[in-house]
């Protein structure tokens, strides 16, 4: 017996030591030690979406009409952020010339860029120092013109949109009379394609999102407009400007999530 209990001391005495004294761990499995935070997965990020960018609109004429009573879409003056710095008859030298006080100071999200529609008159050139008797100005490089206010909108960290210049003339001579009368020539339509593509294939090239007006506008002779999209043959109708406003919409996102 007395061997017995020795035994049973001796049992309870290890037990003692090894489960709770002289500096010796025990881990609890009912309350499991908290995992670190590195093998926590993170939550994901959902980015931030700016839903009401600030967005100004420069350009020439074609911009301007853009909220016009009776010509553009009250769609644009109901989005509060939307301004509009287009200027009748514009080419790019004068886009260009105001775009630090009318785009760089205003500090929006997205500049819309539409600009070319007074430059392709004939003696234009594309991406050439070109003499244009009919605007009476100094010389114009378009491209140059547009890669400078690209640079610019790019150093203030303004997301940008490039839009193509609607088509010309349509098929009704009565009501696209302005536009025969300002530039009947036939080669209009080739100087329009030749600066759309190099718009086109510049945005691509600089990951720049481009609104491509005249291809929504555009009739099947792939030169004028559609007849109801056009009140004059150079500017689009109110029907024309409510088929670029989702156009303009969608790109304006686009950018603002680049």
């Amino acid at each position: 017996m007395r061997h017995f209990l020795s035994s049973a001391i001796l049992s309870i005495s290890i037990f003692v030591i090894i489960g709770c004294g002289g500096g010796s761990t025990s881990t609890n499995v009912a309350n499991p030690a908290p995992k670190s935070a590195a093998s926590t997965p993170a939550a994901p990020v959902t980015p931030v979406i700016n839903t009401t960018p600030k967005v100004v609109f420069i350009g020439d004429s074609i911009s301007y009409l853009f909220d016009a009573p009776g010509f553009g879409q009250p769609e644009f003056s109901q989005h509060s952020t939307w301004i509009d710095a287009g200027v009748v008859g514009d080419n790019t030298n004068q886009i260009l010339a105001r775009f630090q006080s009318q785009v760089i100071d205003a500090k929006p999200d997205v500049v819309v860029i539409l600009g070319g529609t007074n430059d392709v008159y004939p003696g234009w050139q594309l991406c050439v120092d070109s003499e244009v008797p009919k605007v009476f100005l100094n010389k114009i490089n378009s491209c140059t013109n547009v890669e400078a206010m690209v640079s610019m909108a790019k150093a203030a960290h303004i997301a940008i949109v490039l839009g193509t210049v609607p088509p010309w003339s349509c098929s009704d001579a009565v009501k696209c009379a302005l536009a025969n009368t300002a530039d009947s020539s036939p080669s209009r339509y080739d100087r329009i394609n030749q600066w759309n593509q190099w718009l086109r294939q510049y945005a691509f090239d600089n990951d720049i999102v481009i609104a491509d007006y005249w291809s929504a506008l555009v009739s099947p002779d792939e030169q004028t407009y559609v007849t109801a999209n056009t009140w004059d043959g150079v500017h689009p109708s109110a029907a024309g400007y409510a088929v670029m406003t989702p156009i303009v919409e969608a790109a304006i996102q686009q950018a603002v999530q680049q």
